[in-house]
């Protein structure tokens, strides 16, 4: 089983603290517990939180995944919104 988006993103903050400038000034420990673990959690939350609704040029993007029926997108930017909105919500409720 792969860890939450929220446990993804505090590996990530953590890790990027024990580098400088991409050059490791500290070695990961053994032990993820050995981190103060709950503190890049709640770092990654807020992350995750301020991401909740997509930029214009995000809109843009997902649009351009979605599937076309003659020359008429079969979403508007509402639902693509919608369905991202709610992708990051799902992360933000995801259980370890």
């Amino acid at each position: 089983m792969s860890d939450s988006m929220v446990e993804r993103v505090a590996r990530a903050l953590a890790w990027h603290g024990l580098t400088q400038h991409g050059t490791i000034v500290c070695r990961w420990p053994d032990d993820w517990s050995q981190v103060d673990a709950d503190r890049y959690r709640i770092q990654a939350r807020a992350a995750i939180e301020a991401m909740t609704e997509p930029t214009p040029w995000m809109i843009v993007g997902g649009n351009s995944q979605l599937p076309v029926r003659g020359e008429h997108l079969v979403w508007t930017d509402e639902r693509t919104t919608r369905l991202y909105t709610a992708m990051i919500t799902a992360a933000l409720e995801e259980k370890k």
